[in-house]
């Protein structure tokens, strides 16, 4: 993605926040830097109804390296593509259109897909029940989806110190 488009899908993102009255952050701080390759070739699946954030999620996990197994932005997609598609790891909105995404977080669980759970209202809207492997809240910086990916593929390797 172009800067100029980067810098306005951005904006776009802040605007939107600040609509809703939560205080907007920068989500492209800076350029993704990856030393370590242990996400690249990982195949993620995208299950937001954000375009704007679906985007972001899109094009942060290419700069990291993965490929993108799939995009659903509704329920009956996002079920379809959980039963069907091959991916690695998914990152899925704990909400799509105001429905619960609990269903899908559980196809895949039983599917042996780890799930990064994305909410913007935090952990208190995660019921404990919910398969997720990591909790990423929104709004996030890179190095947030970066981590909640890892810690989703290798909780273990996740929580080494550096």
């Amino acid at each position: 993605m172009a800067n100029a488009q980067r810098e306005t899908d951005s904006r776009h993102f802040a605007a939107n926040r600040a609509r809703a009255g939560r205080e907007p952050q920068a989500m492209w701080e800076t350029e993704v830097s990856v030393q370590d390759k242990s996400l690249a070739g990982r195949r993620v699946l995208i299950i937001e109804d954000e375009s704007t954030v679906a985007t972001l999620f899109t094009d942060i996990a290419r700069e990291l390296g993965c490929e993108i197994a799939g995009l659903a932005s509704r329920f009956s997609e996002a079920m379809e593509k959980a039963r069907s598609l091959s991916a690695d790891v998914a990152i899925l909105d704990i909400y799509l259109s105001g429905q619960a995404s609990h269903p899908v977080a559980k196809i895949l669980a039983e599917r042996g897909i780890p799930v990064v759970v994305a909410s913007g209202y935090g952990e208190a809207a995660v019921p404990a029940s919910l398969p997720a492997a990591a909790l990423l809240q929104k709004p996030f910086h890179v190095r947030d989806l970066e981590r909640a990916l890892r810690v989703a593929l290798d909780p273990v390797a996740a929580a080494q110190p550096c």
